[in-house]
């Protein structure tokens, strides 16, 4: 065992190594074609594995550890040799690698990570390594403006990500602002808002507006207790979640080929995205441990025998139900459950805003298991110590 200082010590370094590699994890989505990034990406499994290995040996110090890595190990080593995918196993090696850091410290690295990566991709929009496009939609329609990122949704994603976590930290931290700092701040905000209107990424303007309603309903209805309202943004959370895989299963239908139908006009909005989740369900269906047989394809890669380049599901939930299987979606579900039990126990009504608004972002994009966009997924920190910082108890009252 190691005492609590040295814990503490051991689980910034694991903290700092993670957010250099998550860095660079989500920097070589967008610059894949450098030799260095390259490389980088075809190692960077090792890397957490080493990270996985230091936190198992130096950190297993708790019988708690072991609830959460025996059923966990032996699920994602399973799903690793039926679909030969690492996405559940490095799911899991992550999370449990930053099992004993504080919340708070896990939505600081974020918040470090999604500024430093937009601050690059403006430098090299600057210098001119990228360029500021304007993209169309498959029906011949307008979109929105690159950036520089590879596709107006990316930028769209980094955007609402990073905003919501100026939200989120700005309610932790309990900040005294000044009325000139707190106007300087809503004025760099809304730059930002201004930037995701013109990317026109419907999913993630979507998403921030959710966030600015639980912030709002959060610092501004004071006349609304504080426990009513956790219990209240808790079931809203359940009901986006839920209701969230719900639509899914209902969107997988003919209607949505039959003209001026909902599902035929929702399918519009959302770009064909519908359309082309309810063809793949025909071809793969749903299964219970996953299947290997659907791949997902980005723009450009010939599709095994469909007839087009482009068969990357935006649809988080029914990426799982296809590939990963309704055994992970369940564990998903479960863990989302007792997630928002313990938040509502320990009031931490912050919290709330990244897991409602990630939660339906998940239906228009691909991120509902993948730890880079759903940071939710590495808060076991909630079970396994205590409750964001000390400090920061009664943020709320």
């Amino acid at each position: 065992m190691i005492n609590r200082n040295k814990e503490k010590s051991l689980n910034f370094i694991l903290g700092i190594i993670f957010g250099v590699l998550l860095y660079f994890q989500i920097l070589v989505q967008n610059l894949a074609n450098l030799n260095l990034i390259g490389a980088f990406e075809n190692n960077q499994k090792y890397i957490y594995f080493v990270i996985f290995i230091i936190s198992l040996i130096f950190n297993m110090n708790h019988l708690k550890d072991l609830i959460f890595f025996v059923p966990f190990a032996i699920f994602g080593i399973i799903s690793y040799k039926i679909l030969r995918d690492t996405s559940v196993i490095g799911l899991f090696l992550v999370s449990f690698s930053l099992r004993r850091i504080e919340v708070y410290n896990i939505i600081n690295i974020f918040y470090y990570v999604y500024w430093s990566y937009f601050l690059t991709m403006m430098f090299l929009l600057l210098i001119r390594v990228t360029t500021n496009l304007y993209q169309t939609t498959a029906f011949g329609e307008g979109q929105g403006w690159t950036f520089g990122f590879p596709n107006h949704n990316a930028v769209g994603r980094v955007l609402m990500i990073g905003c919501f976590l100026n939200l989120v930290l700005k309610l932790i931290e309990n900040k005294r602002y000044s009325r000139l700092q707190n106007s300087l701040w809503w004025i760099i905000q809304i730059i930002f808002y201004f930037m995701m209107l013109l990317s026109a990424s419907s999913g993630a303007i979507f998403g921030m507006i959710i966030s600015l309603f639980c912030y709002f309903f959060i610092s501004q209805f004071k006349g609304i207790k504080k426990a009513r309202k956790v219990i209240f943004l808790g079931w809203v959370s359940v009901v986006s979640f839920i209701g969230s895989v719900i639509f899914t299963i209902l969107s997988l239908t003919e209607r949505v080929y039959i003209a001026d139908t909902f599902w035929y006009n929702l399918n519009r909005i959302m770009t064909g995205r519908i359309a082309l989740g309810e063809l793949n369900y025909k071809i793969f269906g749903m299964s219970i441990m996953g299947n290997p047989a659907y791949i997902p394809s980005t723009e450009g890669v010939p599709n095994y025998s469909l007839g087009f380049t482009y068969n990357f599901i935006d649809n988080s939930y029914l990426v799982v139900m296809i590939r990963y299987g309704i055994v992970f979606l369940i564990i998903l579900l479960i863990f989302y459950l007792l997630l928002i039990r313990k938040i509502v126990k320990k009031q931490l009504i912050v919290l709330f805003i990244p897991i409602i608004a990630l939660s339906i972002y998940g239906i228009v994009e691909n991120m509902i298991y993948a730890y880079a966009t759903n940071f939710v997924l590495l808060w076991l920190g909630l079970w396994l110590k205590p409750h964001i910082t000390e400090e920061n108890k009664e943020i709320e009252e």
